[in-house]
C-alpha cells in the first residue's frame, strides 16, 4: 500500500481448537465498534475461533501519521506469534517509483 491509502483490514479466526487470539496491526488503529459514532479505537483486538473483524484502519496505510514502513500483522499472544501467526504489511512513500510492487507470479504492473 501507499501512505494514506484507504485500507480494510479482514480478519478470520479459523476453527480447530479452542484458543483464543489477539489480532494487532503494528499500531495502527480502527474502531472497536464501527456502528458506534464517537466508539473508542483499538491496535488490538481478542477473537475467537471462527470470528471475523473488518478493521477500517483510521487515516488508512501508515495510520493516522501516514508513516511508511514495515508493519507487524498477527497474533499477540507469543506462542502463536512464535510458530508462524504473523507477516509484515508494506507501506511506501508516495514518492516511489511508480509500480514497484511486484505480483504474486513476479511481473510487474
Amino acid at each position: 500500500a501507499f501512505e494514506g491509502d484507504p485500507m480494510m483490514v479482514h480478519v478470520l479466526m479459523a476453527p480447530g481448537s479452542e484458543s483464543s487470539h489477539v489480532f494487532s496491526l503494528g499500531g495502527l488503529r480502527w474502531p472497536q465498534d464501527p456502528f458506534a459514532e464517537g466508539s473508542n479505537s483499538v491496535t488490538a483486538q481478542g477473537m475467537a475461533p471462527w470470528e471475523t473483524l473488518d478493521a477500517d484502519i483510521i487515516g488508512g496505510a501508515g495510520g493516522t501519521q501516514q508513516v511508511a514502513g514495515d508493519y507487524f500483522y498477527g497474533d499477540q499472544r507469543r506462542p502463536f506469534t512464535a510458530v508462524g501467526l504473523w507477516g509484515l504489511q508494506r507501506v511506501l512513500p508516495y514518492n516511489t517509483p511508480l509500480c514497484p510492487i511486484l505480483r504474486v507470479d513476479g511481473s510487474t504492473c
